[in-house]
């Protein structure tokens, strides 16, 4: 009997950890606003593109940037394709590059971080003096350099925006791992014969967490940001596939006489960065009550 209380306790703790945490979530009102601005958006760019009836890279001259009408809700472009097929298309790219890059570069900088963390010594110096190399160039511009370096496309602008944020999530990782490294739990994991990498990555990494899940969650916003950048600039994904920043550069030869063009795109981004961030702010207040305003 007494073997099977300690057993399920631990589970019984970790259920009610979880639903205290998600009641703290579901109180905050951005937060819970956020979540459901960012379900619709994600329902609309995954079944909208098909409910239109148009394709976002075909093109019609006949068509060529008509107004918002009953049959094209937000117009058409320079090229006659339906800017809101277009829009919801991109959202698949942008968001599907957004939390790919946000992956990559928070696994590597997870991992790189609970290394340099725990272990210390020479490998944590020699490592965080790279890493302050690598800050001292503005965000943005590593981006772009990386991006140019590698060339166009897909899979290597994930990698572009993913190689810029890793430094970043390193020093974080680093020091959420070094609060814990010296707690009890884990001279008692060590006093029971776990080795180095148990220690690392099946203690002190999943007490370390917290603030890696709300960074992860801005984390991606800001790869999002990252590629409209890119390709307003024309690294980024190329044409004729669609992606916000691509279509805020065409816009804007247009602004002023055909002002739509703009118009939806850059409310798209906000949304869905501003949808992100109020989910970011909600889990930082839902994991550490402590840290709220």
């Amino acid at each position: 009997m007494t073997v099977a209380k300690s057993v399920t306790a631990p589970k019984i703790k970790k259920q009610s950890q979880a639903k205290e945490i998600f009641k703290r979530f579901v109180k905050n009102r951005s937060a819970v606003i956020g979540m459901i601005i960012l379900a619709i958006l994600l329902f609309a760019i995954i079944i909208g593109p098909y409910l239109t009836g148009y394709s976002a890279t075909k093109i019609d001259i006949r068509s060529r940037l008509q107004f918002p009408s009953a049959k094209h809700w937000f117009g058409t472009d320079d090229n006659g394709r339906d800017v809101l097929t277009r829009c919801l298309v991109g959202g698949r790219w942008s968001l599907g590059c957004g939390i790919l890059a946000t992956i990559i570069s928070a696994g590597g900088g997870i991992i790189l971080g609970s290394l340099t963390g725990y272990l210390g010594g020479k490998f944590d110096m020699v490592v965080m003096r790279f890493l302050d190399i690598i800050q001292s160039i503005p965000g943005l511009l590593l981006t772009i350099v990386i991006s140019a370096a590698l060339g166009t496309g897909f899979d290597k602008t994930i990698l572009a925006l993913a190689l810029g944020g890793i430094a970043g999530y390193t020093r974080m990782m680093r020091s959420s791992i070094m609060r814990v490294r010296d707690e009890e739990f884990l001279e008692a994991a060590e006093a029971v014969g776990c080795n180095s990498v148990q220690r690392i990555f099946g203690q002190a990494l999943p007490n370390s967490m917290a603030p890696m899940i709300v960074s992860i969650t801005q984390g991606v916003a800001d790869r999002i940001l990252g590629l409209a950048s890119l390709s307003y600039i024309g690294l980024g994904i190329q044409p004729p596939d669609p992606e916000w920043g691509a279509m805020l550069n065409v816009g804007k030869q247009y602004i002023r006489t055909y002002p739509y063009l703009i118009i939806l795109p850059g409310i798209m981004i906000a949304i869905t960065v501003l949808s992100l961030n109020l989910m970011g702010d909600g889990l930082r207040d839902a994991l550490d009550p402590k840290l709220k305003d």
